[in-house]
């Protein structure tokens, strides 16, 4: 279903998501990045606004959600059972495919910083988690992390960056100091399946300090994407052998 202005809450109005675009637009005004990078859509380049009206009904929808562990077609994406491990992913629902106008404005907004689209990318997640019938209620939200070198090199992490207005507009908990990332993984992107879990293997950690706070919780992580689903799995790792009940996870593409 093409993205519709509409979000999910009662406590929304129904142009949510054009309400969204402006205000980023606004904010930026004429500051010193749009003197750099003129606000423009990721899909066709017309400026003045993150999504033009055409690009924006061109988005396309994952096909179908896929078990996080094998990778085959899975229900709403909960994890086969035959699949499903004792601290392995529950569920993974990743939203758009990583094509077209959301995969240039995942790009922007990783590696050239226009940040701005944070808010418009997590409006378009949320509008699509009530459109698939999807309810995340009492779960704590928690961004996948970066390492803190990678993190310092950025400026940001993306995930945290859809993470706390999503979790905002979802009326749920957003926390990013339940999970630190320990080691500095090198890039999964040329990276086979198999080796892609070798390299996230053991890369995530809850602090000692958090222990008590993550145990008996439902978290759900968030990140942009998802491709084989090996850093969510590791991050479901991590919290599942410290305690959490369910891990599921949330990706604007996959």
């Amino acid at each position: 279903m093409s993205p519709n202005p509409s979000l999910l809450s009662d406590g929304w109005p129904q142009n949510a998501l054009a309400t969204e675009i402006k205000t980023s637009v606004d904010k930026l005004g004429t500051t010193f990045l749009d003197f750099f990078f003129p606000l423009r859509c990721p899909g066709c380049n017309q400026k003045g606004t993150w999504f033009c009206d055409d690009c924006l009904a061109k988005l396309k929808l994952v096909e179908g959600l896929t078990c996080a562990v094998c990778g085959g077609e899975a229900v709403k994406g909960i994890t086969h059972p035959r699949c499903q491990g004792k601290y392995t992913l529950d569920r993974l629902v990743s939203i758009y495919q990583y094509d077209g106008a959301i995969r240039t404005a995942i790009a922007w907004l990783k590696y050239k910083d226009v940040t701005g689209l944070a808010g418009v990318l997590s409006a378009l997640m949320v509008e699509e988690v009530g459109e698939f019938g999807l309810d995340f209620s009492g779960a704590t939200v928690v961004p996948v992390p970066l390492h803190w070198q990678r993190a310092w090199k950025r400026g940001f992490n993306q995930a945290e960056l859809l993470a706390k207005p999503l979790a905002a507009r979802l009326g749920l908990e957003v926390r990013d100091n339940l999970l630190r990332r320990i080691r500095n993984t090198k890039s999964q992107t040329k990276l086979k399946w198999d080796e892609r879990r070798k390299n996230v293997a053991g890369a995530f950690l809850v602090p000692e300090a958090r222990v008590s706070e993550v145990k008996g919780r439902d978290i759900l992580l968030v990140d942009d994407v998802s491709t084989t689903g090996a850093t969510l799995n590791a991050c479901a790792n991590a919290l599942k052998r410290t305690g959490a009940r369910y891990v599921w996870a949330l990706t604007l593409a996959g």
